[in-house]
């Protein structure tokens, strides 16, 4: 049975992302993960949360309601970093393929 949603719920899916559901997916995600791909932590978001709000708000309604990145987004940095930290291993995960 295919899963529908009600024309009126389905409406509300379309809305711009909220600060209060940004913050609250924020705050959800696993924590003391590696930094992901744009090389932040979800640590450094919650911290820096007041000063980025506005910006991260503004950068994903724009990808998400446009379906579209800047050229600038599609750029990436590869960061090879020695697994240990002040002789500790820390926790790795394979690269995505």
């Amino acid at each position: 049975m295919p899963l529908t949603c009600p024309t009126k719920n389905a409406d509300l899916l379309e809305q711009p992302i909220t600060t209060e559901e940004l913050l609250s997916a924020l705050r959800s995600g696993a924590k003391r993960k590696r930094p992901g791909i744009d090389g932040f932590s979800l640590e450094f978001y919650i911290a820096n949360w007041d000063t980025i709000k506005h910006d991260l708000l503004v950068l994903i309604n724009r990808v998400f309601l446009h379906k579209k990145i800047t050229p600038q987004q599609k750029h990436g940095i590869i960061v090879c970093q020695n697994p240990t930290a002040n002789g500790h291993r820390m926790d790795t995960a394979p690269s995505p393929a």
